[in-house]
């Protein structure tokens, strides 16, 4: 985290429930195809079908040669996911 943003185990070693603990893993990500990361888009709030209404089939026709540009192949990498879980209990 950066300096204006603490990591959030700062905030809670100065909280009644001072006794934290992080655990940390990753996890190998799945592969995805562009129809998935297509779909993906739109399950977001703010690129939500019912908020682009007649606007999805350009949003989609917009998004899909990008992808396509980065990864022909239409077949998506993205390594490692980072995951953290952080529990805080009173002392």
């Amino acid at each position: 985290m950066t300096a204006s943003r603490p990591h959030p185990s700062g905030l809670l070693q100065r909280s009644p429930s001072s006794k934290v603990q992080v655990l940390r893993g990753e996890t190998p990500a799945p592969a995805q195809t562009l129809d998935e990361i297509a779909g993906l888009q739109f399950s977001y709030s703010f690129t939500a079908p019912a908020l682009l209404r007649e606007g999805r089939k350009a949003r989609e026709a917009d998004v899909r040669p990008g992808l396509l540009a980065l990864e022909p192949n239409g077949r998506y990498e993205f390594g490692d996911l980072a995951q953290e879980l952080i529990t805080a209990v009173r002392p």
